[in-house]
């Protein structure tokens, strides 16, 4: 299972299914040969895709692949993921399968129905996703107070972060872009597939954003960095036109909220389990109401 894996992703898990297989072995043996591009497509990438050692029930052989190297080719480095390359397995070995059926039906031409029904149906039963997992798609009531709010104001979520698929700065989590197909509101902050070393410095360079990563993290402020950005809350607020603080409060340590809390002049306005709705009371986005 993925969870089982270090990364516990499920983007990590590839399976051929053994119809497709089963398929393929038997139009070999009677006298079908693949078509070498995308036989060489179809094992290629599925070299690829078992990453740069090759691991055998769990244990790492240490035999190298094209992926111990390719890994750190530039573009190519940037798939991080070595499993996704079993899309393009996947796309090989439906060539395959196809050609391997034609095959088999124009051998077995009185049968041909017949033989196409049974392959569609034994296929169908193995890839059928059942019992489908089915998971929660709601969101705290808060949402709907910030949702009437007729303001063009933006939202602050903490912890605060930003991530790509290389990197993560703070401690982001894409609950919150999930959480703003209610409110609508801009939210400071995100998750996209590649994000600039450019924006990233930007980002870095703003002292309330740069200590709000940090403390994210985990980490803490020194005393003086501390007063600086007690005196810039309330200018921060207004510059970044921020209408309401959303605490998390079982990722969010109590360093951070107290921070919050003291910089940015937080009013609570209501909770609703772990998360926590505050309307900062020091900047002038929030006089406008």
């Amino acid at each position: 299972m993925a969870s089982a894996r270090p990364d516990g992703y499920l983007e990590s898990v590839a399976s051929i299914p053994l119809t497709a297989m089963a398929v393929l072995g038997l139009a070999w043996y009677r006298g079908w040969r693949a078509p070498r591009i995308w036989l060489l497509i179809s094992v290629a990438f599925a070299w690829m895709s078992l990453g740069p050692f090759l691991r055998i029930a769990g244990v790492n052989t240490y035999i190298p692949g094209p992926w111990a190297l390719l890994r750190y080719a530039p573009v190519i480095g940037l798939a991080r993921n070595p499993a996704r390359f079993a899309v393009l397995l996947m796309l090989g070995l439906a060539m395959l399968f196809a050609l391997a059926v034609r095959f088999l039906t124009e051998a077995s031409a009185a049968h041909r129905t017949k033989l196409r029904w049974a392959i569609g149906t034994v296929l169908m039963l193995e890839l059928i996703p059942a019992p489908r997992y089915l998971h929660p798609a709601g969101y705290p009531a808060i949402y709907d107070r910030i949702a009437s709010d007729q303001r063009d104001v933006r939202v602050l979520e903490l912890p605060f972060g930003v991530r790509d698929g290389t990197f993560s700065l703070g401690n982001y989590t894409a609950r919150t872009q999930f959480y703003q197909t209610r409110h609508g509101k801009a939210v400071i902050g995100g998750d996209l597939s590649r994000v600039s070393a450019q924006r990233v410095d930007a980002i870095r360079q703003v002292p309330m954003l740069n200590a709000l990563i940090d403390l994210s993290e985990g980490k803490t402020l020194d005393a003086t960095t501390l007063d600086t950005l007690l005196a810039r809350g309330p200018g921060f607020i207004a510059s970044s036109n921020i209408g309401y603080v959303v605490v998390d409060r079982d990722r969010a340590s109590p360093v951070l909220i107290d921070f919050a809390t003291r910089v940015f002049h937080l009013e609570e306005l209501e909770s609703d389990g772990a998360a926590v709705l505050y309307q900062p009371t020091g900047g002038e986005a929030i006089s406008k109401r």
